[in-house]
């Protein structure tokens, strides 16, 4: 487990980083069976010591402090500018206030069953989000894809895990 206190983070997160953490809610244990994965959230950091995250509430940003209870991991796109980063943080920002999308992790779950992760199609609601789409839309938006063989809907929280795109920063 790695819990970071919060003049380190401060110190080391950038703009557009991806902050995956192991939360212990029902919601939690849903996507952490249906991902197979430890880390069922994530949230992006955008500047000024907040970070923007999609739960059960909605989108909302955040105070890093909020950070300081979580098991957390931290990942930095690779090639990204950083105009395009600034562009990034805008579009997530601009979801600040939508409502959560349960019927996209209800379909995520389904696609997981059957095996069909990975087909051309739409997830959820164009108007609520879940936790990774509020991160991966934007990348995918200006060019830049977590997982090259998923949309932006199909993205959770392990993907960060495994992307290409992606380092983990150790800090």
């Amino acid at each position: 487990m790695t819990y970071y206190d919060i003049d380190t983070l401060k110190k080391s997160l950038e703009k557009a980083d991806v902050i995956l953490s192991h939360g212990d809610s029902i919601l939690s244990w849903i996507i952490r069976i249906v991902t197979q994965s430890y880390w069922n959230h994530s949230s992006m950091y955008i500047g000024d010591e907040k970070f923007i995250e999609a739960d059960g509430n909605g989108v909302i940003i955040k105070n890093i402090s909020k950070l300081s209870n979580r098991d957390i991991r931290i990942y930095r796109y690779k090639k990204a500018t950083k105009n395009v980063l600034d562009k990034i943080i805008n579009e997530a920002k601009s979801y600040n206030g939508k409502k959560y999308d349960i019927f996209a992790i209800l379909e995520l779950f389904w696609l997981f069953v059957v095996g069909k992760r990975g087909d051309p199609r739409r997830i959820g609601s164009k108007n609520r989000f879940i936790c990774s789409e509020i991160i991966s839309q934007p990348y995918y938006k200006f060019g830049y894809p977590v997982i090259e063989k998923y949309d932006y809907d199909e993205v959770t929280p392990s993907d960060f895990d495994i992307s290409k795109n992606f380092r983990r920063l150790e800090i």
